[in-house]
């Protein structure tokens, strides 16, 4: 049997048939534990995709500004 943490990956990114999902939903509707970790997950899951673009946008504007600010000797 699936962990939490399993089915939770598989419901947010998703790979649940419809009536999986349907159950699923049933069972985080009535299971407020199961609620809090879904909703855990999902803001990791925000997380680490706002990570990875600030990172992106970290190089973008140091390249930037190196090309801006540089002197000529």
């Amino acid at each position: 049997m699936e962990n939490n943490i399993e089915r939770i990956d598989r419901y947010l990114s998703g790979q649940m048939d419809q009536e999986e999902k349907k159950a699923f939903d049933a069972e985080i509707a009535a299971n407020p534990l199961l609620e809090e970790e879904l909703a855990l997950q999902k803001d990791m899951a925000n997380f680490l995709k706002r990570k990875d673009q600030r990172d992106v946008l970290k190089q973008q504007l140091h390249d930037i500004s190196n090309d801006y600010f540089k002197t000529t000797e």
